[in-house]
């Protein structure tokens, strides 16, 4: 599938086919055992904060326009990786187990429950300034105004989010340890 994709990226432009190659390959180094990106939390998030934020909003700009440009707007570069940067260490929080025992230190491991969530809102909150900019720098301010309410309703869901979590991650602990002295927590 890889080697398809490859040669059918080609007929977009030799820029693109190069895109994938890379993309590819840092996909494949993110997940192979021999490599294994993803168990170092900040090559792994860089990796994938690069290639599946900036990378593909410069394949998916340069791909979609005709002629081919090179130019591509930065702000909209760095706007998606941070959206995906935010986002990326909320699909980790679940598994800090499972990934400690495959010798896995992921970002979100790293940072903690909380530290996660509070990550992901300041990443989503520069997102959103770096976004207000690029709208308002290309006078499409209605654009970053039909965006707002999305941004809203997803302030909540996180905020949502990170209660739930926390009263989960509560309820587990003082189950599991229920039978323990109390005073074992204290030192």
């Amino acid at each position: 599938m890889d080697v398809v994709a490859v040669i059918l990226s080609f007929f977009i432009s030799i820029y693109f086919g190069l895109g994938i190659i890379f993309y590819i390959l840092a996909s494949r180094a993110y997940s192979y055992r021999g490599i294994r990106l993803k168990k170092y939390p900040f090559a792994g998030y860089l990796t994938v904060v690069i290639f599946q934020g900036a990378v593909t909003f410069w394949l998916v700009y340069h791909g979609s326009h005709e002629p081919q440009t090179l130019n591509v707007p930065i702000t909209g570069m760095l706007a998606s990786s941070l959206l995906i940067g935010g986002f990326y260490p909320l699909t980790q929080v679940y598994q800090h187990e499972a990934d400690a025992k495959d010798g896995v230190k992921s970002i979100s491991s790293w940072l903690g429950y909380r530290g996660t969530f509070l990550f992901t809102a300041i990443i989503y909150a520069i997102a959103f300034i770096v976004l207000a900019f690029h709208f308002l720098s290309n006078w499409n301010g209605i654009n970053f105004l039909c965006w707002q309410p999305a941004c809203c309703l997803f302030s909540y869901i996180l905020w949502y989010g990170h209660e739930s979590v926390e009263r989960c991650i509560c309820r587990q602990f003082y189950q599991y340890h229920a039978n323990e002295p109390a005073g074992i927590y204290m030192r």
